[in-house]
């Protein structure tokens, strides 16, 4: 059995573009269906701005459990 490992370079790579807009996205569509909000560990400073231009506010608690929230009102 053969194995596939990840170099260095492109665990780097992979960390430099990573982005959780898809997973905050889905996790916005789950809590539309009874909530104007939910909140989140860590939102990457590129997925902040892309919420902000789909017209969802970016809190930041930094004393919470879950230092942001995304709000749609």
């Amino acid at each position: 059995m053969e194995k596939n490992f990840l170099t260095a370079q492109e665990a780097n790579k992979k960390a430099k573009d990573y982005s959780g807009i898809d997973i905050i996205c889905r996790r916005i569509e789950d809590a539309a269906g009874g909530c104007l909000k939910t909140s989140f560990l860590n939102i990457l400073p590129q997925d902040k701005t892309k919420l902000e231009m789909l017209g969802f506010t970016v809190a930041e608690n930094p004393n919470d459990k879950f230092p942001y929230t995304v709000s749609w009102e």
